[in-house]
Formats: C-alpha cells, structure tokens, sequence
C-alpha cells in the first residue's frame, strides 16, 4: 500500500526514537464512509460505509478485477457462475477464469459460456461430460 492508492485519502506518520535510533512509520486510511474493496495485511475485504461488511456476498471490483466477495472477504475457494451488473460470469479460486469455456450451471439452469461469461448469441448444441445441451441464446434449461 502507498500514497498513491487512490482508495486513500489521509495518511499518518509517526516516529519512535529508542537509544539514539529513530523508527518511522506510515500509515495510509480510507475516506469514511467507503463502500468497496480493500487490502489490508489479513487479505481483501468488502466495505460498506467505512466498515467490513460480514452480511456482503457477491462479486465486487477493484484495480485487479472482479471477484467473488463471501462474508466480506474473497472467497478463494469459490467455483461457480455468479452476477454484477455486467451480466453472470463463471468463477473459479474467488475471480472471473476468463479461459472457462463450456457449460455452467446456477440457480436459473445451464447456461453456455465463452470467455468466462454467458455467451447469449450462441444457439446450437454442446456436448459436455457425456451429456448434450441444446442451448438457445446461451440458455440450455434446467
């Protein structure tokens, strides 16, 4: 974390001097109230109003992507298509896998993918796994 982080708003500097020997230390603060994603030291966190917010899950963005956010924190050993607000994306180990390409599934169905995201331009038929999905407009039903 630096000053240039442009998530931080104030900083607080200190020094400790012990026999002769100066000690420094910086530390860089969020504005109040902050809603979105920050790091500190235990990891990545999701902020509501300034504060972790332990009731969020769903995805949330910052400077290295979209990610899956479960009791306020990413979670890593996430697998499976979750939504923003640019439509439902296939993740895996807590952020979009941009390479998955096949066949999802959530609580609406199955769904094809391309790219990590539900491709609704695509109608035909895929075979996964043994099992063949008639898709229309990137939809395959329960």
């Amino acid at each position: 974390s630096n000053i240039l982080d442009s998530d931080y708003t104030h900083i607080g500097i200190g020094c400790y001097e012990d026999s002769g020997l100066r000690y420094w230390v910086q530390v860089f603060v969020t504005r109040y109230p902050y809603t979105g994603m920050l790091e500190n030291s235990a990891g990545w966190w999701y902020l509501t109003d300034g504060e972790i917010d332990t009731a969020f899950e769903g995805m949330a963005q910052n400077e290295y992507g979209w990610w899956y956010i479960n009791n306020g924190t990413v979670d890593w050993n996430y697998e499976g298509m979750a939504e923003n607000p640019l439509g439902w994306w296939y993740i895996k180990n807590g952020t979009v896998d941009w390479n998955f390409t096949g066949m999802a599934q959530n609580q609406y169905g199955w769904w094809y993918m391309t790219n990590g995201g539900v491709n609704w331009n695509y109608s035909g038929v895929i075979s996964q796994d043994g099992v063949n999905y008639t898709v229309v407009n990137g939809y395959a039903g329960q």
